[in-house]
């Protein structure tokens, strides 16, 4: 029971270092600064952000077709970290539900 109840705490932590790590990301936080550049409505009507393919700089207008598919391409890439990060929630919160009832 103690050693199980270790390990279920040792891996607790290791979950939540995984999760610090993935929010701290240079790609995750790459990606929230780019899809908040092309959300946003202030500013100039051209705007430029890195490639969602390559490490390119881009040039956009607002509110195009091209800069909506550039956003969508950004918001399909957040989704892979947000799936993973909404896994080892819900890891976590089992094992703490184990421990702590």
């Amino acid at each position: 029971m103690v050693s199980s109840r270790r390990s279920s705490l040792s891996r607790i932590m290791e979950i939540e270092k995984e999760i610090q790590k993935i929010k701290k990301s240079k790609d995750f936080k790459k990606i929230n600064e780019n899809i908040s550049i092309l959300e946003s409505n202030s500013g100039s009507r051209s705007i430029r952000v890195d490639s969602p393919d390559n490490d390119e700089k881009i040039l956009l207008r607002r509110n195009t077709d091209e800069a909506k598919e550039v956003t969508r391409d950004y918001q399909d890439k957040r989704q892979i970290f947000i799936d993973k990060l909404e896994k080892l929630e819900r890891e976590r919160t089992m094992l703490k539900r184990e421990l702590f009832g």
